[in-house]
């Protein structure tokens, strides 16, 4: 009796430990063989990731890929929907394989594959759900709010409904590395990693309760002093005034739309992971990674694909002693190595990818160094693709140029010559449009000019005209010397001013002038102009 009563004490102990050590994860699934489908029912990849506490799993680097699937309790990847709806769905194991441990940060991350066959057209939800988180700050919590029993539930929703085309939808893609360490009083943006192999617009947004699936537990709702970005999926995040040593789980989910109007999701996937606030660091230098690949790297199945990752040093008399990693399964790394006298350290990557892992693939790497300082987050996305299928990620064409992977399937450049081709087209139009101005112009200038001069030598009534305009002409010549004589008296004069005011007394004489006499001098000088100008026309019309 006493034997089983320990017995029972260190499996509700074990269960305790188990139930506490879990620090986020993401689960997605596709579609194998997507083109044409005509069957009743689909081979479905599930793929689950999940982040654990080191020292409560039991396992180290030396026991990668070797080592069975670490348990949890309970263990299941369960279908919450109804069982009608479920579409054929088992049951499937949580327990994953250790891809990634590290002492210094105690974390581990853990990476498991399932393929089932699930009907055609099946519309239903999973979730992994257990007991309690870690110790917790409530999310819309001010000041100390622990939560020290929060449960939590982490699920997807599936939809295998035949898109146009023909296709299946298949899920995006998320990870991250938790926790994100914050320092305290400071506002970072966290940039959350996806993709999808369908190209289709993503969102994120917070997790939820809803009728169909509990999306996040006794952890939803916003953070208070966060910021979401739905369309670019980055977290602002405002430690000021929290305490060092809080954490705070994040709970969002990434969706998939067909076009960016669209308001209702094709699927949703869950990212959840922690934040840790931190004290301010005496060093501000933080550890940099530098990784020589674009942002998505596309990688055939079987092939072995080797990468390198340098590390450099952040703040002085320091050194990197660990690259902490969420990576592909079968994904494996070396251990920092300094380079040199340099202040710089390398870490290598060796990957063959299966037929499992078709479609994209996400990896993040923070680093550590000698003083417990981090760096930031660096995440990048694979894409496997099948033997006969060209090297191409989500969205990418092939261009007439294509060698190599690198440079055959560069968005960047498809893009550059979509822009040199309508300069092209732009200057063509414009040379049409000039030869088109001169033809017509040329011809129209010349009708013109020989009508003038037919006018003005062979007309009698266009003679009459063109005597008027150089009659007009003379006058507005006469008028301009005119003013330059006036011009060159008012050089001449010693008080510009006597041009334009008058500041002598009136005239006697011309202030007796009656006004009658002036206006009939007027009035003659007007007739006699008006005779002058009628014997004048008379003068030009006879010649």
């Amino acid at each position: 009796m006493f034997s089983l009563q320990i017995n029972f004490l260190l499996i509700f102990i074990f269960h305790s430990v188990e139930s506490r050590h879990f620090l986020g994860g993401t689960i997605s699934w596709k579609v194998l063989n997507n083109e044409n489908q005509t069957s009743s029912s689909v081979p479905v990849t599930f793929t689950q990731s999940y982040q654990w506490k080191e020292s409560a799993t039991y396992c180290n680097q030396s026991l990668i890929f070797v080592y069975p699937p670490v348990s949890v309790n309970p263990d299941i990847l369960q279908c919450v929907s109804p069982t009608s709806l479920c579409g054929g769905y088992t049951t499937l194991s949580t327990q994953g394989y250790c891809m990634d441990s590290s002492l210094i940060s105690d974390t581990r991350s853990s990476y498991i594959l399932h393929t089932e066959n699930i009907t055609v057209g099946s519309k239903f939800c999973v979730a992994f759900q257990n007991m309690n988180w870690m110790v917790l700050q409530a999310p819309s919590c001010n000041t100390s709010c622990p939560l020290s029993s929060a449960g939590w539930s982490i699920g997807s929703c599936i939809d295998l409904t035949i898109r146009l085309g023909g296709f299946v939808n298949t899920s995006p893609v998320a990870n991250m590395i938790s926790p994100v360490k914050v320092p305290v009083n400071s506002t970072t943006n966290i940039k959350i990693p996806v993709l999808d192999a369908d190209n289709d617009i993503l969102r994120c947004r917070w997790a939820k309760k809803t009728s169909a699936l509990d999306e996040c537990g006794d952890v939803c709702g916003t953070i208070l002093g966060s910021q979401l970005d739905r369309d670019n999926c980055v977290l602002s995040f405002n430690s000021t005034g929290k305490t060092v040593g809080d954490f705070f789980a994040v709970t969002l989910m990434v969706e998939d739309f067909p076009n960016a109007t669209s308001n209702t999701s094709l699927s949703s996937v869950p990212i959840q992971f922690l934040i840790e606030i931190v004290a301010s660091p005496l060093c501000v230098s933080k550890p940099m990674i530098n990784l020589n690949l674009s942002q998505c790297v596309a990688i055939q199945v079987g092939m072995r694909y080797n990468f390198t990752v340098i590390i450099d040093q952040g703040c002085p008399n320091t050194s990197v002693i660990d690259l902490i990693t969420v990576s592909p399964l079968y994904m494996s790394k070396s251990s920092p190595v300094q380079i040199g006298s340099n202040h710089q350290w390398s870490v290598s990557y060796t990957w063959i990818p299966t037929v499992e892992q078709i479609g994209p693939q996400i990896y993040c790497a923070m680093a550590i160094d000698s003083v417990n300082m981090t760096s930031d987050q660096l995440c990048t996305a694979f894409t496997v693709v099948d033997t006969n299928q060209n090297l191409l990620c989500p969205g990418e064409t092939t261009t007439s140029t294509s060698t190599s992977s690198s440079s055959s399937t560069s968005t960047s450049s498809t893009s550059t010559s979509t822009a040199t081709s309508t300069t092209s087209i732009k200057s063509t139009d414009d040379s049409r449009l000039l030869l088109l101005g001169l033809g017509l112009g040329i011809p129209v200038l010349a009708l013109l000019s020989g009508l003038i001069v037919y006018c003005c030598c062979c007309v009698e009534q266009c003679n009459l005209l063109c005597g008027r305009c150089r009659r007009r002409f003379r006058n507005r010549t006469e008028d301009i010397q005119n003013e330059i004589f006036i011009d060159q008296r008012n050089e001449n004069s010693s008080d510009y001013r006597s041009l334009y005011i008058n500041d002598r007394n009136p005239s006697p004489i011309a202030s007796e002038l009656p006004n009658d006499n002036s206006s009939h001098r007027n009035a003659n000088t007007s007739i006699l102009i008006e005779a002058y100008r009628t014997q004048t026309n008379q003068r030009t019309i006879h010649i």
